[in-house]
């Protein structure tokens, strides 16, 4: 296996830029929604990749002076999610007992699981428009490029245990939410369901954030 160097594309989560042997690769994030609802796949299925340019590289990396903040914030956002697990619980005791019931409706458990159902819809919808956006601002003949099939693998299992143990408390707590706002209607509960599904949406894009190196197992 090859090592490659993995660097993020400015202003847009979708892509990835790799290097290896002189010769860099663009990755989409996106083009398999089976890594959408179980991110490990993506270590385990080949990815395509299409041959760029070190002209079109450049353009489409993160300015250098940039990269230090961002590791920062991802940093920040690990830290604090995983303090968010841990105080949940005791924030959603809180609100139960002094703001939740104010945003309950009376509707029954049909209409509620009707509005779930749409509200997962528009959410789904907003997220495929969001990336189709995403694949626009890139800027790139893709039928002038050259593929490829490759399967990557991270140098490191520490950060995937960590994306995995929240992914897995996203789905949790978006069962729980979905099942609470059904039995209760209440839209506060609505719009946290609301959050989490579009996080668990988006999560896939999390792979390669972290690590700027990773191994190339094959290249077809």
């Amino acid at each position: 296996m090859k090592i490659c160097t993995v660097e993020r594309s400015f202003k847009n989560t979708r892509y990835r830029i790799l290097f290896s042997d002189d010769n860099y690769y663009l990755l989409d994030m996106n083009q398999s929604y089976w890594s959408i609802f179980f991110p490990f796949l993506f270590w385990i299925f080949p990815n395509k990749v299409y041959k760029i340019s070190s002209e079109i590289a450049e353009s489409l990396r993160v300015p250098t002076k940039l990269l230090e903040g961002i590791d920062k914030k991802y940093n920040l956002i690990t830290v604090l999610s995983f303090i968010l697990m841990g105080i949940l619980p005791v924030i959603g005791r809180w609100m139960s007992d002094n703001i939740i019931d104010f945003f309950n409706i009376n509707s029954s458990t049909n209409i509620n699981i009707f509005i779930l159902v749409l509200l997962f819809i528009f959410c789904i919808t907003l997220n495929l428009y969001l990336n189709n956006l995403l694949k626009k601002k890139i800027n790139i003949n893709y039928d002038k490029l050259n593929f490829y099939t490759l399967y990557l693998k991270p140098i490191s299992f520490k950060n995937e245990v960590k994306t995995t143990l929240l992914h897995i408390f996203i789905i949790l707590m978006l069962v729980i939410m979905s099942g609470g706002y059904i039995l209760t209607g209440n839209l506060f509960i609505l719009f946290t369901a609301f959050i989490l599904f579009y996080i668990f949406l988006s999560w896939n894009k999390i792979n390669l954030s972290k690590d700027n190196k990773c191994y190339i197992k094959s290249i077809k």
